[in-house]
């Protein structure tokens, strides 16, 4: 598990499909993980240019709800999918704008 990894959540947290690991690798001993959850870009409202990326899974958009921060046991992360890490200025400067707001 690495920060900016993609994974599909568990079933419990629908309707997001997949989260994005935001927390820090030196937290890694922890046993839950702070992710940014996703969902669908034409389930999502209008997304907030620098509180919501846009990332795609399989060619397919997913709007990045930075503002719904959730922990997620890191037992319940079975399945990354990708490695989001040449998106991380955009994660870094949404988490900023969110507790920032600018």
């Amino acid at each position: 598990m690495a920060q900016y990894d993609l994974y599909k959540l568990p079933r419990e947290f629908a309707p997001f499909p997949y989260g994005v690991e935001l927390q820090s690798d030196f937290l890694a001993g922890l046993p839950s993980r702070v992710m940014i959850p996703l969902l669908e870009v034409e389930r999502s409202s209008p997304p907030i240019p620098r509180l919501n990326p846009v990332v795609f899974v399989d060619g397919k958009a997913y709007v990045a709800l930075v503002e719904l921060l959730e922990s997620v046991p890191a037992k319940a992360l079975k399945k990354k999918i990708d490695h989001l890490g040449n998106q991380r200025s955009e994660f870094v400067a949404a988490f900023d704008f969110l507790i920032s707001g600018y």
